[in-house]
């Protein structure tokens, strides 16, 4: 047995605690992402995707400056996994456009989230809109 393996032998059998202690899991492909369902915003009476928005805990919107071009300029909410694509409206206009029932979930995403270009900010909000199917036709 090696020195290094004999001494967790010993420390185990020291302290039986110490035996008994999870081992550390796999890091989860959600780390640093918290869902929020449509549910949870129910109870404030939220009309739009900017009241949910602003009820996040531990969130605070960015809308971003009006220079076009930069990338440090996009706020720090995506729809549907994509940063709106508006030259005119600003980020909390497209937001308030948008109903609370057509809203599935809310996702705070923390920096260092695997897989998630960040651009720049340390906290992203994603507002997942529910799937439609069909034509839909207003009068």
């Amino acid at each position: 047995m090696t020195p290094v393996l004999s001494l967790f032998a010993a420390l185990a059998a020291a302290t039986p605690q110490a035996a008994a202690l999870p081992v550390a899991a796999p890091v989860a492909a959600t780390q640093g992402i918290s869902t929020y369902p449509a549910s949870f915003f129910a109870a404030s009476g939220a009309n739009t995707a900017a009241d949910m928005v602003s009820r996040l805990p531990g969130f605070s919107l960015d809308s971003g400056d009006s220079v076009r071009g930069f990338e440090g300029a996009a706020g720090n909410v995506l729809i549907d996994g994509s940063r709106p694509a508006s030259k005119t409206d600003n980020l909390d206009e497209i937001l308030r456009r948008i109903p609370a029932n057509r809203v599935d979930h809310i996702e705070v995403i923390r920096g260092g989230a695997p897989g998630i270009d960040m651009q720049g900010k340390s906290i992203l909000a994603n507002v997942v809109r529910t799937k439609t199917s069909g034509l839909q036709i207003v009068t």
